[in-house]
């Protein structure tokens, strides 16, 4: 097989023996040349370690760089309020009035954060406000993060917390971790939410949930999630997740990139929120956040032009390139040869180079998201929000027992329209997204019709 990465081409020649043989060719004698700098003598009889590195983490000095000075958060900039909570608020006030018109905004708009860690604590969600959350309920962790990222974790600082989170926590929804094959495909339309987001809760590839005690370097965007007033900042959602924890000799990183972001305004068109490079929607006068979108689905009732309430999130496509991160073999171990062994799948446009350092025990991968890189569209289709389960997820949400969002908007309106609000709303909603690794004799592979634009396994270990 031909091998574009010369430090994994050079730990499977030293495998197999290959290299052993006068190179017939001035390709050969630099490729003979470059090896010996990676590797070494395949007979060197001093061993190397012991590793003290963690099994995973960014390159510090580029990370850090690319978050640049980690500001104050500041949930009255941020939320809109420092007293109200997403959707709580239309309680008290007419919706085209809200402040608060984002659930969970960036911080620094448009901006994604790095950080490096130890997890803390994981789970798969259950329940979370349907119509921002497409590809169903959230996974949740904690990390306990690395020193020179410790500034992420806040509370707003005119909220009513003092101090700051033990933890980071951080989120994505469960359809957008990588999934195998088999998993559920649901109709085009009709399904509840609920019934696709349990379905996206189940069939994914083993090991890409993050658990306690893994170390994992992410990317994704500093919010505060609005809908709780404790102003606490999260990493949300994830753009990118490398995980990795020690397994037998070795060190297993799972990494992937997440394509999409969901950037919390609507549209009535269904055919708009998937057109994920398409950034010419965002000038639409139709495409709204959600308090003034919901306004103007009303008067479309009111206008007989739709029978219910409902529309689609706008997805958009993540381009940044994650800094460099390192895996390393475990802690504490050495030996005479340095083993890598990694599977790639990329969307067309996405490049690996890997580094390899022997006395250190690590290599270090960066990957460079290319200016032809395109997102693949999402296959969006339609899921069902039935009134009661609704209100019952909104309650909960905005943290108000016994919201009854149907009623309230019903209030504004004259009995002749109530009939029309009472039909089951909808929203745009996606099957879990399919992950895919190349066979075992397949290092790499770049595939165009694959959705996330980098999946893969490295594996790190002394020999």
């Amino acid at each position: 097989m031909r091998f574009t990465n010369l430090a994994l081409w050079a730990s499977t020649a030293v495998r197999r023996g290959a290299g052993m043989h006068p190179p017939r060719s001035l390709a050969g004698i630099v490729r003979r040349t470059v090896l010996a700098t990676l590797l070494g003598t395949p007979t060197i009889a001093t061993a190397l370690g012991p590793v003290i590195a963690p099994g995973i983490a960014f390159e510090t000095e580029s990370a850090v760089a690319a978050n640049g000075p980690i500001p104050t958060a500041n949930a009255l900039a941020t939320c809109g309020s420092n007293t109200d909570s997403y959707l709580a608020e239309l309680l008290h006030v007419f919706p085209s009035d809200a402040k608060v018109t984002k659930h969970w905004p960036d911080i620094v708009p448009g901006k994604v954060f790095r950080l490096s860690g130890t997890v803390t604590d994981s789970s798969l969600g259950s329940g979370d406000l349907p119509f921002d959350h497409p590809f169903g309920s959230d996974l949740n962790f904690d990390v306990a993060p690395d020193a020179p990222y410790a500034a992420l974790k806040q509370f707003a600082a005119d909220g009513t917390e003092a101090g700051a989170p033990d933890t980071q926590h951080v989120e994505l929804e469960e359809g957008l971790v990588p999934h195998r094959a088999d998993r559920a495909a649901g109709p085009l339309t009709g399904q509840p939410w609920y019934e696709m987001s349990a379905a996206n809760r189940g069939n994914l590839l083993d090991g890409f949930v993050p658990q306690p005690g893994d170390r994992v370097a992410l990317m994704g965007h500093w919010i505060i999630d609005c809908g709780h007033t404790d102003y606490e900042t999260e990493i949300h959602p994830v753009t990118f997740l490398a995980v990795a924890r020690t397994e037998g000799d070795a060190t297993v990183a799972r990494v992937f990139f997440n394509p999409y972001h969901v950037t919390q305004v609507y549209s009535p068109d269904p055919a708009v929120p998937g057109r994920v490079e398409d950034r010419s929607r965002f000038a639409d006068p139709a495409v709204k956040t959600f308090p003034s979108y919901l306004v103007d689905d009303v008067v479309r009732l009111l206008q007989q032009t739709k029978d219910h309430l409902g529309g689609g999130v706008l997805l958009e496509a993540e381009h940044e390139s994650p800094p460099p991160w390192r895996v390393c073999a475990p802690l504490g171990t050495s030996g005479r040869r340095l083993r890598v062994e990694g599977h790639f799948a990329l969307r067309r446009g996405v490049n690996l180079t890997f580094a390899r350092d022997r006395r250190a025990g690590c290599i270090t991968v960066t990957t460079t998201l290319g200016l032809d890189y395109v997102a693949q569209d999402p296959p969006l289709r339609v899921c069902t929000l039935p009134w009661d389960w609704l209100n019952e997820q909104a309650a909960g949400e905005a943290g108000v027992p016994g919201l009854d969002i149907r009623a309230r908007i019903e209030s504004f309106l004259p009995s002749s329209v109530w009939p029309l609000v009472d039909n089951t709303p909808d929203a745009t909603c996606a099957d879990g997204l399919v992950g895919w690794l190349p066979r075992s004799l397949r290092r790499r592979v770049t595939d165009p019709t694959r959705v996330f634009p980098l999946i893969g396994t490295l594996s790190v270990a002394w020999r």
